[in-house]
């Protein structure tokens, strides 16, 4: 594996907090890159974040008020809940490609979950699901981020947006 792999690896081990991204917050992160890029090759300004904004439209997901918390694990484990203290979900991670500027393609896999026999069909459906998402590296101020999105879904669906819990 190549040490780029290894960093994106070591960057997303921890414990992350994230919830819907908005449309505003995804721009003025975006302005805020472009600014820090002007003023390093001092060409001017970044794009104003009201432009940015008005150029993405709003996701179904910034409708809900949701706390997802994924703790990645260096064994390639992870741990993943809803911020209403429901059971938490266990499964295996493992980066799949890397993508430039600074993100990677993930892929998750859940274990089995504890499930009443009413739900055991649906358990049994879920065990070993494997899910592929995109993982964007991003900084909100000096917090380190990334947006999450799972691949191939309808943009208008939306991100997640994640920051390192301290």
């Amino acid at each position: 594996m190549s040490g780029c792999q290894e960093s994106i690896r070591d960057r997303l081990v921890g414990e992350w907090v994230g919830q819907p991204d908005t449309a505003a917050a995804a721009a003025e992160r975006v302005a805020k890159r472009q600014e820090s890029q002007d003023s390093e090759k001092a060409t001017g300004n970044g794009m104003p974040v009201q432009d940015a904004t008005n150029k993405l439209e709003q996701t179904d997901l910034e409708g809900h008020e949701v706390t997802i918390r994924l703790q990645f694990k260096g064994d390639k484990t992870v741990h993943m809940s809803l911020g209403d203290n429901s059971e938490p979900r266990e499964g295996h991670w493992r980066v799949l490609t890397l993508l430039p500027p600074d993100g990677a393609e993930i892929e998750i896999t859940l274990d089995a979950s504890e499930a009443s026999e009413a739900d055991d069909q649906t358990a049994t459906k879920k065990a070993g699901e494997k899910r592929r998402f995109i993982v964007d590296f991003q900084q909100d101020g000096e917090k380190p981020g990334f947006t999450l999105v799972e691949k191939n879904s309808d943009p208008k669906f939306g991100r997640l947006y994640f920051e390192k819990k301290q």
